[in-house]
């Protein structure tokens, strides 16, 4: 069973109280008010069924912990370790809590604090969040702490936890962090909490395997392409043999003709969006078997493409040559000091060639997501590394959700994501020889 839960909590608005509550080493926690109580008059609590502290925790009375990653796994454990940055803090064991996406994946605590846009990248994701995250476990550590010392009339001080408890030293007394949720939600956030020493880690660097390791071995791992809905349509798409080459004619008769396969579509390119979408023709079909068949049986005549001749071997020539080349365009991605007025008074130069080869993703999971079109609104499942701020507004649709064709007039749809761990992620560099020193 996967301990990934795939649906969104569907939680009250809240009132956030500031962005500023808690800071340590520069790292900032976003906190509000739990669902119930009033930003003006914050002696009128209500029940509380959930104990939400920060954007990364959730506590419910019936013991249930969720910890929210607001970054994509692509198969390199980024929801193991930032969990477990949380779970650390909080005393839980992140390999047995449950791991959910955010409810809203647009609140601006989770925006990238470099790129400053939503983003999972750049091998960025556990050494940016790595402190704010274990700050987000401790805070909410420390109001369970003094919600039960609340509740048995002792000093916070004389409280510790231990796996989901909090238990008082002397008495021996124990709460289940469930428990406490009542009383919890309502505290103030403390001003400061103090971190684990390192030398206490019971999780970071400690875990010998990532979430779900097992379930994907076996097969039991329900990915973005497992999503199951009522009337369900499948939707293959033929790529272009080589990068830039356009569709110039389809013949898709043998394609329609195989029981299931309901239409040819052409599939635009979009040179303009991050990444890019190669030109392509997509078969859509009542089962996947049936997409597939149809897709193998499409006839097409693609132009021919500017990269009909590149050679990933002669990559490397080719980009030293444009390096030696002074006119040559040069994108500065970075730029710190002045390297050229200090390279001379080093006391030790390191010089190194690095390489960024031609390589092409192949994750074991077919690239796919779902999309549900019903009431106005467009649902998605799917792998996302980069969030577009526009999902989150009302946008516009041209297709009926009955025909599943260009409909005659627009209408407005609300955009939702799921996001769904994917199967594979390429980063590849290699270097000409080792670092020299001089």
């Amino acid at each position: 069973m996967s301990l990934i839960d795939d649906t969104r909590i569907e939680l009250p608005r809240r009132v956030f109280l500031k962005h500023s509550a808690t800071v340590a080493a520069g790292m900032a926690v976003a906190f509000y008010l739990p669902a119930g109580i009033s930003a003006s008059d914050p002696k009128a609590p209500a029940p509380a069924t959930a104990f939400e502290p920060n954007a990364w925790v959730r506590i419910f009375a019936d013991g249930t912990v969720k910890l929210v990653v607001h970054k994509h796994d692509s198969g390199t454990g980024t929801q193991t370790a930032l969990a477990a940055c949380v779970a650390e803090e909080l005393d839980v064991n992140p390999m047995t809590v449950q791991v959910i996406t955010p409810e809203d994946p647009f609140f601006e605590t989770y925006i990238h604090p470099i790129w400053k846009v939503f983003s999972t990248g750049g091998s960025t994701s556990v050494s940016l969040e790595y402190d704010r995250l274990r700050m987000a476990g401790a805070t909410a550590r420390a109001l369970l702490i003094s919600a039960a010392a609340k509740q048995w009339k002792v000093s916070p001080d004389s409280c510790t936890t231990e796996e989901g408890r909090v238990v008082h030293t002397s008495s021996k007394r124990s709460l289940s962090y469930g428990e406490l949720v009542g009383v919890a939600a309502h505290l103030p956030a403390p001003a400061k909490v103090t971190l684990k020493d390192p030398a206490q880690f019971k999780y970071i660097g400690k875990l010998r395997h990532k979430r779900d390791a097992a379930a994907k071995v076996c097969g039991r791992f329900k990915y973005s392409i497992d999503v199951q809905l009522p009337d369900l349509l499948v939707a293959l798409i033929l790529r272009t043999p080589v990068v830039g080459a356009k569709v110039l004619k389809v013949d898709g008769t043998a394609a329609l003709q195989v029981p299931g396969v309901r239409k040819v579509i052409a599939v635009p390119g979009r040179p303009d969006v991050l990444g890019g979408n190669q030109e392509g023709v997509a078969v859509l079909a009542d089962t996947y078997w049936a997409a597939q068949q149809g897709r193998a049986l499409l006839v097409v005549q693609w132009s021919e493409s500017p990269l009909a001749g590149f050679d990933s071997d002669q990559l490397a020539t080719a980009q030293a040559a444009a390096l030696a080349d002074k006119t040559a365009l040069r994108v500065t991605t970075m730029q710190a000091g002045d390297v050229d007025a200090q390279w001379p008074g080093a006391a030790r130069l390191l010089e190194a060639d690095y390489r960024m080869p031609c390589k092409v993703q192949n994750p074991l999971e077919p690239i796919c997501i779902t999309a549900q079109v019903k009431d106005h609104a467009i649902t998605y499942w799917g792998a996302c590394r980069y969030r577009l701020r526009h999902w989150r507004r009302r946008t516009w649709c041209a297709v009926s959700p009955r025909t599943r064709s260009p409909s005659m007039r627009w209408s407005p749809v609300a955009v939702s994501a799921h996001g769904r761990p994917s199967t594979g992620c390429s980063k590849w560099r290699t270097w000409r020889n080792r670092p020299r020193s001089r």
